[in-house]
């Protein structure tokens, strides 16, 4: 016994084009279609130079873990699940980041005028220097205490 399809004749077949063809040399910009860009971003977002602050703060933290307590083989398997836990928070927090809105080309605030300035939050308008010490002030903490742990067990051992 043979199946035969039946046609449907109330919806056209539509016909997919081509795929492009494959090149060798990858784009210029992968994220030139993901990239929208706003105005009022660059007047009431973030400074890039918090996310690194954030970032150098957690680094700061994970350096100080692997200098002060990686001495036996279940410290260093540990640190390396730490580590990698951190890897993954930051590829998706800065992945989040490149997807999310874009300053128009020459709009983005300097430094000194954002921690003047305001931030645009989702409860409303904060200080630049409020938003800093938000964002960019626990982990500055966290590295701190990390290495005051250290040095209390590494000083304790001894």
């Amino acid at each position: 016994m043979v199946t035969a399809f039946k046609l449907d004749v109330e919806r056209p077949i539509v016909r997919t084009p081509l795929a492009p063809p494959l090149r060798i040399m990858q784009q210029t910009d992968p994220y030139a279609p993901l990239e929208r860009h706003e105005t009022n971003v660059g007047a009431t977002g973030l400074h890039p130079a918090v996310l690194v602050m954030t970032a150098g703060g957690y680094a700061a933290m994970l350096a100080s873990f692997w200098a002060m307590f990686a001495r036996d083989l279940s410290a260093i398997f540990v640190l390396c699940a730490i580590t990698g836990l951190m890897l993954v928070y930051f590829t998706l927090l800065f992945g989040g980041i490149l997807l999310a809105d874009a300053p128009t080309p020459g709009s983005q605030r300097s430094f000194p005028a954002f921690l003047r300035g305001q931030v645009d939050t989702l409860t409303g308008l904060v200080e630049g220097r409020e938003a800093l010490l938000m964002i960019a002030g626990p982990p500055a903490v966290l590295a701190v205490m990390a290495a005051a742990i250290g040095l209390i067990a590494n000083l304790s051992l001894a």
